[in-house]
């Protein structure tokens, strides 16, 4: 595969699928490794094959903000993005201080290949 390898942390898995249709709808081949809980992010994290890391401000096992501190402690020099419907503007700008590369509100009508697109 000549695609980009994403990282995807969501507590719905169609989000996942809907950003790699939308991205493929743009010409962008990826992969996206979905994660649930705290042990799978971990574990792909170790892997050390993923471009981006795409994450859900809310998670049902865990938080986007510990994903952010777990993806800054060993493998900052992977690109962090938060996609989510709850993150505020207050918590986006956080993030950033935080060490997210971007942060972006998710939903009907919101354009992120952009964010993405940055990546390639």
């Amino acid at each position: 595969m000549n695609g980009r390898r994403f990282g995807f942390s969501s507590g719905i898995g169609l989000d996942a699928e809907l950003v790699r249709e939308t991205l493929l709808a743009e010409a962008l081949d990826c992969e996206i490794f979905r994660v649930e809980t705290r042990e799978q992010y971990l574990t792909a994290l170790g892997t050390g094959k993923f471009d981006l890391i795409v994450c859900d401000y809310s998670l049902p096992s865990f938080q986007g903000e510990e994903a952010l501190e777990i993806a800054g402690s060993k493998w900052s020099h992977i690109p962090f993005l938060f996609l989510s419907g709850t993150i505020g503007e207050e918590r986006a700008v956080e993030a950033l201080k935080k060490g997210a590369e971007d942060a972006r509100k998710a939903g009907a009508g919101v354009c992120y290949t952009d964010l993405l697109k940055k990546r390639w």
